[in-house]
């Protein structure tokens, strides 16, 4: 009896370690670490198109982690502060303050006064969500039970692949979200998305957000009203 008896016990605990989801389990937090003193610099390239008149800027935008403070869900609320400069010779000039804090299994930024779901926990290709849950802008898409909510669909597409940047820096895991896919280019073309990268945070970020002429003498011409195209690439990145 005691032979048999410690073989089912045996058994039981092998069971309970294969089938239990907390030890296998990879959340993806790492994709999205907060610690105070962490940084990341960016370059930028930008285009401000407005009836179809170009702009074009180039510099360089830095993100830290500064202060962290205890919020009413229990987690923390960690300030970003953003600076920016036109090369690298130059010191940096503040231009203002985010939040962000991973709440309900969501990584949230408030950009300003508009708070975006960057990332949904645990992450794995194929999950969607709607990137402004938290803000009134709506979105192109329709969400909810019987899909009478105008949202902005999020779609992780790839997770745990290799990206590498332009001149040579090299990612081994990453996970990219797809913000928007709208290749439209009669009314509104609308292409955004992002890469994270483990242990880093944001690498690289593309938006393209061109509004076309719609009037009977254009349409369908690409002739854009208002428009704009960015690219931000991370250079450096680590603790101060």
């Amino acid at each position: 009896m005691r032979r048999g008896g410690f073989i089912i016990i045996s058994l039981f605990w092998l069971l309970s370690c294969e089938t239990s989801p907390e030890i296998v389990a990879d959340a993806g937090h790492d994709y999205f670490p907060l610690k105070a003193g962490a940084y990341q610099i960016y370059s930028v390239d930008e285009m401000q198109i407005n009836q179809s008149i170009e702009q074009k800027f180039s510099y360089e935008l830095k993100y830290q982690v500064i202060d962290s403070s205890l919020n009413l869900e229990g987690g923390y609320n960690y300030l970003i502060q953003r600076q920016k400069r036109d090369n690298s010779t130059l010191p940096w000039i503040s231009i203002d303050a985010w939040t962000s804090r991973v709440a309900d299994r969501q990584a949230i930024i408030k950009e300003g006064n508009t708070s975006y779901v960057k990332i949904t926990f645990p992450t794995m290709e194929g999950l969607e969500w709607d990137g402004n849950s938290f803000n009134d802008l709506g979105g192109d898409q329709s969400c909810g039970e019987n899909k009478d909510r105008p949202c902005d669909t999020y779609a992780l597409k790839s997770l745990g692949n290799e990206f590498v940047i332009a001149g040579g820096m090299t990612f081994p895991e990453t996970l990219t979200i797809v913000q928007n896919e709208n290749t439209d280019l009669i009314v509104k073309q609308d292409i955004r998305r992002e890469v994270y990268a483990k242990d880093v945070g944001l690498i690289y970020k593309e938006s393209v957000v061109l509004e076309y002429c719609t009037t009977s003498i254009c349409l369908g011409k690409q002739k854009v009203n208002k428009g704009l195209r960015y690219k931000q690439t991370i250079k450096e990145y680590g603790s101060e």
